[in-house]
């Protein structure tokens, strides 16, 4: 069984990057990958937008990533905190009014969701495919689900507040 992610690519430059955009549809994300926090994280609605912010990449003269954008019923991702083949807690991250992103960090919200069966066994073997022992897996609501990043060092902060557990101790406890 295999896991659905959005169509991504890697661009390790320019030249590279303006040949994937000639085969992708828009709206797209470019990503960053030393981002953190939703920061590095770009959408662009069309080629030539798209085509303004790789040039600005290109100063930084680091790779990048040009990933499809999924269209959800609303802004919003799951972010799943797994933690050896256990959910410890999940919630849905959304979006503020004025950013596409869902990071905390950005502006985003967090509210409480029960995961299906569906995102729980996605989210439980996607860390099993990267062998991560703890870490958080980012949904998409998409049908089907999609698994659009998983972060190896996922923020604690505020997660008893939404979710009702403890991570941090039931971490410790493992």
């Amino acid at each position: 069984e295999k896991i659905s992610v959005p169509k991504t690519y890697y661009a390790p430059n320019i030249n590279v990057a303006k040949d994937i955009l000639s085969k992708v549809e828009f709206p797209i994300i470019i990503k960053v990958q030393e981002g953190t926090h939703g920061k590095g994280v770009m959408i662009a609605e069309s080629k030539k937008s798209a085509i303004a912010i790789i040039d600005a990449l290109e100063s930084l003269n680091r790779p990048y990533i040009i990933q499809e954008f999924v269209e959800t019923e609303e802004t919003s991702d799951i972010r799943a905190i797994v933690c050896g083949k256990k959910i410890l807690a999940s919630y849905k991250r959304k979006a503020n009014k004025e950013d596409f992103r869902s990071n905390i960090h950005s502006g985003g919200t967090r509210e409480p969701h029960i995961l299906t069966k569906e995102q729980e066994k996605l989210a439980i073997k996607s860390a099993k495919c990267i062998d991560a022992e703890i870490c958080g897996v980012d949904i998409l609501n998409s049908d089907p689900p999609s698994v659009i990043e998983i972060n190896l060092s996922p923020s604690m902060e505020g997660i008893a507040g939404v979710s009702g557990i403890n991570v941090v101790n039931e971490i410790a406890r493992k």
